[in-house]
């Protein structure tokens, strides 16, 4: 490969900059601030761009930003350069979002973009062959060296391995260890970890696993509580049955007690009638709570719940609706910035964009139009009398050469070299095919053998099997593709043959016009041909010229005038001069754009909040419709409270009981009277008055009474708490799901986290093993470089450091000349390290590279002495036969060295 040209359109400081480069050595002049590193860096983005390796997506580096033209007109440039007798251009433009890569045939101007390499990240295509063997990073620790920075980065290691095993196996740059590798780190990413919770399906699993977890000990909590008034429930049943029957006893005993002898009937009736008419006075007082109902106090209680959890849900949806208010104030806040573009459409804003583009274009081409017309003048012509023969030999010359031309750059001969290209490419491609096949197969049997031992091994089959199909396909695709080649270059190279004479004809002929004036070339005889070209015809057309230019300047400046006339308001309202550029134009309506969709956003923020307050005040209405239901059930039971309504319920209780006793007393009365009245039983009990202390069982019968009302009291109570249990058992139970169900949830969760870390381990082993394999053959290549590299650096130390050792990720140790000990070389002086550093990647690059590429150097040797920079430059002068070497230097020691060694060479000087 060899750089024959750049042409720096704009780049850095550069503008409309040329640079030609010549095989062997080119020696850059340039003093400090002129501009060698960023040519050096211009070879490098176009070949290569300005864009970080390794990344999943398109990401710029710090030099993108850096070399943006001063004047910031464009952005791009050109480079051409020759491989295997083709030459090739490349045009770059570095601009963001605007950036692409066009690819040439520089003899035939075919875009020839397709047959090179696509890189879907990029988006681009790359202007380096594959069989060239380089990349970004191998070109910035190899072939570029720039000033102070000859160390090698730690990435080269993984590219070296790489193309060492591609080179020493001679396999196709397609077919890479490294893709196999970032094969299964992309598998075991799409996996992902268990922090990567919200990307990956690993992450994903264990957070609901979590989840579940957390589920389970909610509703284990849920359940205990539950449990916990089941057991009382139960337990207020069994109290209610066992007073029940205490009840009943009493009872039992009260008709015991009406049994009594006569003789304690009387003082028991006339107690029992004051008894009577006392709890007849407390019933009438307790009468309003009649008609309070049990059922409709436990509809209360559940309402109550629902109302706390409407509230609960109301405060929830306030601060949602205040989170949106902030998010659409922001974007009111940027709207109101556009807020030119208010009542502005789409239609308008592509009018005013193009009325300022017109007047864009118009005014520039009249500000040309001025320059021109300043720049004419008169020039002196004479006539020497034979500008007609001169002219008609000179039309003659020109089409006998475009005859040759014709012939020369025929489309067969061009499709014939690029056909015999391809041939000998696909060629080489089936022989490293059938190497790669024979190494997939090995591979395939070991995973066979392995996945025996670990049936998650067998994943690695897959790619590996894959590879087998694809090499067997694209083998039969490439030996049909060849067969076809040799067809057509065999039919082209019998049509060639019968050119020879034409063109031998035609070169008589040329050499024939030129001996008849005494010339030697083309130029000479148009300089000829120039210089007797009439005067006045030249002034006539000068005059012509300069008409046509006013009149068309007159005919500009009443459109520009008209145009600066509409588009006076659009300057104003868009902050605009008539110097503006275009990109300050078209950012009229990228900002309309973004108007726009700060718009829509608005929208969509008030259409969510809408839907939040509807949510909102539907809760409130829910709120409210519970609470008036509350209200009315309370109203129905003439109570102003849930408390109330219990009290009132505890005062039924009692005026139940005062019911019940008023009746059991009257009962009571009634048996005690008999068939008899009070009067009469008084009458009776007169006669045996003195007797009555004998029958009295007056103590007796009272406690059990009171024994009586205290248990119909109590029993009441307990059925108030057997409703409260109740409902809260039944709440409880609607919000969580059965435990047996999220058992198994977790269970065949567990099964799916199990699978993914099992797969994961599979996957590590497989890409751990084929990482091995890389660095065996790591070792077997380092011994071959080592010796290389020692050879070098022997020759460029004049003996001094003889051993040097690589490792294999790339650092470098010396073997010490006095101690005979290994040494880090940043021990060692600063020349001495940049010798070792110059030596190790030159000679990496020498191994890794099957065709000669160009050497760039920026200022490489600044830390050399005299006699180091001698033996570096004589060494680089023994190698100029078969590589092209470009060094960059601000001093002129390099030129006296090189001029002294007699090394003939390409002078450029920057300054």
């Amino acid at each position: 490969m060899v750089i024959r040209e750049l042409k720096i359109n704009s780049f850095g400081k550069f503008k409309n900059k040329e640079i030609e480069f010549k095989d062997g050595f080119n020696l850059v002049y340039g003093e400090n601030e002129s501009g060698k590193t960023t040519v050096h860096k211009f070879i490098e983005g176009m070949l290569f761009g300005f864009f970080k390796p390794y990344s999943k997506k398109k990401i710029y580096t710090a030099d993108q930003k850096k070399y943006i033209p001063w004047t910031k007109e464009g952005y791009n440039g050109i480079i051409k350069y020759s491989y295997n007798n083709n030459m090739y251009r490349v045009e770059r433009n570095f601009l963001k979002k605007q950036d692409e890569v066009k690819i040439f045939d520089d003899i035939t101007g075919e875009d020839i973009t397709d047959f090179f390499e696509y890189d879907p990240v990029l988006r681009q295509h790359i202007p380096i062959l594959p069989e060239m063997n380089i990349n970004s990073i191998i070109y910035k620790n190899t072939v570029s060296i720039s000033q102070m920075n000859s160390k090698i980065e730690c990435s080269l290691s993984k590219e070296v391995k790489n193309s060492l095993i591609n080179v020493g196996k001679s396999l196709s740059e397609d077919i890479s260890i490294k893709k196999v590798t970032d094969f299964f780190n992309n598998e075991i990413d799409n996996i992902g970890t268990k922090e990567r919770k919200k990307t990956s399906p690993y992450g994903k699993a264990v957070e609901e696993l979590d989840a579940l977890y957390k589920e389970k000990d909610k509703t284990v909590k849920e359940l205990e509580i539950v449990n916990d008034f089941l057991w009382r429930l139960q337990g207020t049943e069994e109290e209610i049955k066992r007073l029940k029957t205490d009840k009943e006893n009493a009872e039992i005993e009260v008709e015991k007690i009406k049994k009594l002898q006569l003789i304690k009937k009387y003082k028991d009736a006339s107690l029992l009638k004051n008894s009577i008419e006392n709890m007849e006075t407390q019933i009438e007082k307790l009468k309003k709570y009649e008609d309070l109902n049990f059922d409709e106090y436990g509809e209360i209680v559940s309402l109550t719940g629902e109302v706390y959890n409407f509230k609960e849900k109301v405060d929830n949806l306030k601060n949602e609706i205040e989170e949106k208010n902030i998010q659409i104030r922001e974007v009111e806040r940027k709207i109101l910035k556009l807020k030119e573009f208010e009542d502005m459409d789409e239609n308008k804003i592509k009018n005013i964009v193009s009325s300022l583009q017109d007047f864009y274009i118009n005014n520039k081409k009249l500000k040309e139009l001025n320059e021109k017309i300043k720049g004419k003048a008169e020039q002196n012509i004479y006539n020497t009398g034979e500008y007609e023969n001169i002219f008609e030999d000179l039309y003659k010359y020109e089409e006998l050469e475009e005859k040759k031309n014709k012939i020369l750059y025929d489309q067969d001969y061009s499709k014939s070299l690029f056909l015999k290209v391809r041939l000998e490419e696909k060629e080489k491609l089936i022989k490293k095919s059938n190497l790669f096949f024979i190494l997939l197969m090995v591979a395939l049997f070991s995973f066979i053998g392995m996945g025996f031992i670990n049936k998650f091994l067998f994943i690695g089959i897959i790619p590996i099997f894959l590879f087998i199909i694809y090499i067997i396909s694209r083998k039969k695709e490439i030996e049909d593709y060849v067969v076809n080649l040799k067809g057509q270059i065999n039919e082209i190279n019998n049509k060639e043959e019968n050119k020879e004479g034409e063109i031998g004809k035609i070169e008589n002929e040329l050499k024939n016009i030129l001996s008849k004036y005494d010339l030697k070339s083309k130029i000479e005889l148009k300089k000829l041909l120039n210089s007797n070209y009439e005067r006045d015809l030249n002034l006539k057309s000068e005059e012509k010229s300069l008409k046509d230019i006013k009149d068309e300047i007159i005919e500009l400046n009443n459109v520009v005038k008209k145009l600066r006339e509409d588009c006076n308001d659009y300057f104003i309202k868009f902050s605009l001069d008539e110097n503006c550029s275009l990109n300050d134009i078209k950012n009229i309506e990228i900002n309309y754009a973004d108007y726009r969709n700060l718009l829509d956003k608005h929208r969509n923020y008030m259409e969510e909040n809408n839907k939040l307050k509807g949510k909102y005040n539907f809760s409130i209405e829910e709120t409210e419709r519970v609470s008036k239901n509350i209200r009315k059930l309370l109203n129905k039971n003439k109570c102003s409270s849930l408390e109330e309504f219990k009290e009132g319920l505890n005062k039924k209780n009692e005026y139940k009981s005062l019911k019940d006793k008023l009746e059991n007393d009257n009962i009571l009365l009634n048996n005690i009277l008999n068939e008899n009245n009070f009067e009469r039983l008084k009458d009776q009990v007169g006669s045996f008055k003195e007797d009555v202390d004998y029958f009295h069982n007056e103590e007796n019968k009272d406690d059990l009474m009171d024994r009586i009302k205290k248990l119909d009291t109590r029993i009441s109570k307990l059925y108030i708490d057997k409703t409260v249990f109740e409902s809260n058992i039944k709440n409880a139970y609607s919000g969580i799901r059965p435990l047996v169900e999220i058992i198994e949830d977790i269970e065949r969760k567990k099964n799916v986290i199990d699978y993914y870390e099992n797969k994961i381990k599979s996957l590590v082993l497989a890409r751990d093993t084929i990482d091995n394999i890389s660095k065996n053959i790591h070792k077997e290549f380092a011994p071959l470089l080592n010796e290389r590299i020692s050879s070098l650096i022997r020759m460029i130390t004049d003996e001094r450091y003889k051993e040097v050792k690589i490792s294999e990720n790339m650092d470098v140790s010396v073997e010490d000349p006095e101690t005979g000990m290994l040494v880090n070389i940043e021990q060692l002086s600063g020349g001495t390290m940049d010798q070792l550093y110059f030596a190790t990647r030159f000679e990496i690059m020498d191994t890794m590279e099957e065709e000669k590429i160009p050497l760039i150097l920026d200022d490489s040797f600044v830390q050399y002495d005299y006699n180091r920079l001698k033996n570096i430059l004589k060494f680089l002068s023994k190698d100029v036969s078969g590589r092209q070497i470009i060094l960059f230097t601000c001093h002129i020691r390099e030129r006296e060295i090189l001029d002294e060694l007699g090394v003939k060479y390409n002078y450029i000087n920057l300054s």
